[in-house]
């Protein structure tokens, strides 16, 4: 059974706990609906049992006293129909109520039928007080209902009260009984509740170890493993999928450590010198470019080895040929590199005298632009002097006509004068003031005209002054900037001759400095046959060195080596792909 229970698949180890959980809370539910309904008949009976009798009790006890209250005021008023109608109602229902008990209380020698009894001994007194009151007998009819109806009214009302505390009694212990099973019912669920949760969590808790316990088991395994330590053992073993798992973890556990063995003895043959070491494992699935390219390393290596070695014998012998040129061409290097330094002492004079000359070019150069600066400058005063004689010649004819129209004034002013004269005359004695006023005006007006006339004279003379100066500045002008054109051209010639002295010093500059770089390179070369002379020297005694330790290596037969030719395994799909057609232990997962 444990077996069975251990190799069950979590799926349906889950689905069983599950399906028990419910079926128990089923059982409960079942449980708790039947005490329900239980309760719910005990409530119901209660309702339609001792609370009906009593309220029919009740109803009837109100009855009777509202058909005695109506006799008593019919036997002091006299018949009245529509009393009766009222009565026979009440009545009606006097036996409507008297029915029910008779038939929810069948205990016929009991208290039920007491109440009857006096019920229908009260009916006969009313009766006869009902006939009475129909012969218009009312002092029968009172004397019936002190004699007969009001002691029979009172026993009826005894024994229905009798009776309501019998039923009420029956009442109080069907409720103590009902309150007692919902006590019980209570009690149960709650403890049946207890129960199914119990069970629950120790079915869940039992599940929960089963799954939880292997698979810490394949945790610990697997970080071990995540951290190379293979030793690990996980001893957990089921059908169900945590076993598969747990399969799958030992299998690779198993197969990972003889493929680390196998590493391990190929890398510690190649650490040894030994580069006949050999696979002897196979390596599955996607492991299988590992081997490819282990086997690839060592071929290459002994290919290599053996290249090696064969080159190291033709490097000795290179070596002494290149020890031999290295020193011919030191010694050819040495007499190159003194005819150098000859051309560079040849150069640097020639340089000396260029520099020279392009410093004396430049200050010329500068002294050119000294003066075609002053030039320039004259040559902007004169178009400065030129512009303000125009401004001095358009003055002097805007005064010419000020001055013309000073004698106008002066001719208009006279004329007045005149006529103001002789309106002084024609006034007699009476104009002799005005007169005298006339005669000063027109004085003034006569030297204003003199005035003018001489000023215009000047300004004529004055203009003809400027017109001469103007024609002069413009002559002057004229030469200035033929001067200043000249000068700008012989400017640019003597910057021309500067850039060319300047050129010529450069260019020889550069060439002295390629001179002395053929000379530093010619003495490099010197230097460096020398040494190529030296190192050739040292480089033999390396390939001997080099192929004494290449002897110490195991290398494969050149038969082996080239048997089996192999190419690295590609980081590719494909290879992959090939590699997992080889026997794959992991396949039945």
């Amino acid at each position: 059974m444990r077996n069975m229970e251990k190799n069950l698949k979590i799926r349906m180890r889950l689905l069983i706990v599950f399906l028990i959980t419910i079926l128990i809370a089923l059982a409960l539910t079942f449980l708790s609906i039947r005490q329900t309904i239980k309760i719910l008949k005990d409530y119901t009976s209660i309702l339609t049992g001792p609370i009906a009798i009593t309220n029919a009790v009740q109803s009837s006890e109100t009855e009777v006293n509202s058909i005695a209250r109506q006799l008593r005021d019919m036997a002091l008023s006299g018949y009245d129909t529509s009393i009766i109608d009222e009565i026979q109602a009440s009545v009606d229902s006097i036996e409507k109520s008297i029915s029910t008990i008779q038939t929810l209380y069948t205990d016929s020698d009991g208290v039920a039928q007491t109440y009857i009894q006096s019920v229908r001994e009260w009916e006969n007194a009313f009766e006869d007080i009902h006939t009475a009151l129909q012969a218009d007998n009312l002092e029968e009819a009172r004397r019936l209902i002190e004699t007969q109806c009001t002691p029979k009214l009172n026993q009826a009302v005894s024994d229905g009260n009798t009776l309501i505390r019998e039923v009420q009694n029956d009442l109080d212990a069907h409720i103590d009984s009902t309150q007692a099973s919902v006590s019980r019912s209570q009690i149960v669920l709650f403890i049946m509740a207890i129960l199914v949760v119990a069970i629950g969590i120790l079915l869940n808790l039992r599940a929960i170890r089963n799954i939880t316990r292997p698979l810490q088991e394949a945790e610990q395994a697997v970080v071990a493993f995540s951290q190379g330590d293979l030793s690990v053992e996980l001893t957990y073993e089921a059908s169900n999928e945590i076993g598969t798992i747990c399969d799958a973890v030992r299998t690779s556990q198993d197969i990972l450590g003889r493929v680390i063995e196998d590493i391990v003895q190929i890398t510690k043959g190649l650490a040894d010198g030994d580069l006949t070491v050999e696979s002897h494992e196979e390596y599955p699935g996607q492991l299988m470019p590992v081997k490819t390219n282990i086997e690839y390393l060592l071929q290459n290596l002994n290919a290599t080895m053996s290249e090696i070695l064969n080159a190291s014998d033709q490097v000795s012998a290179g070596a002494e040929q290149v020890s031999v040129g290295s020193q011919s061409l030191a010694q050819g290097a040495t007499e190159q590199a003194s005819a150098v330094q000859e051309l560079s002492a040849t150069i640097n004079e020639i340089d000396t005298s260029a520099q020279n000359s392009a410093e004396t070019a430049k200050i010329a150069k500068e002294k050119s632009d000294q003066a075609a600066g002053q030039v320039q400058i004259s040559n902007d005063r004169m178009r400065e002097l030129s512009q303000a004689m125009d401004d001095i010649y358009s003055g002097q004819r805007d005064i010419g006509q000020i001055i013309d129209t000073i004698e106008n004034i002066a001719f208009q002013t006279n004329i007045l004068a005149l006529n103001a004269a002789v309106e002084a005359a024609r006034a007699g004695s009476a104009g002799k003031g005005f007169a005298v006023v006339a005669d000063e005006v027109r004085s003034l007006a006569s030297k204003s005209d003199q005035a003018a006339k001489q000023s215009k004279a000047i300004i004529e003379s004055s203009l003809s002054h400027v017109e001469r100066g103007k024609a002069l500045a413009e002559e002057v002008n004229s030469s200035m900037q033929q001067t200043v054109a000249s000068a700008s051209e012989a400017i640019s010639y003597m910057e021309k001759v500067a850039d060319n002295a300047i050129s010529e010093s450069q260019s020889i500059e550069q060439l002295t400095t390629g001179v002395d770089q053929i000379s530093a390179v010619v003495q490099t070369n010197s230097a460096t046959s020398e040494e190529s002379a030296a190192a050739s020297e040292e480089l033999s005694s390396q390939a001997v060195m080099m192929k004494q330790l290449i002897q110490k290596f195991k290398l494969k037969s050149e038969a082996d080596s080239a048997s089996a030719p192999l190419s690295p395994a590609a980081d590719s799909q494909a290879s992959l792909s090939a590699a997992g057609t080889a026997a794959n232990p992991f396949s039945k997962y």
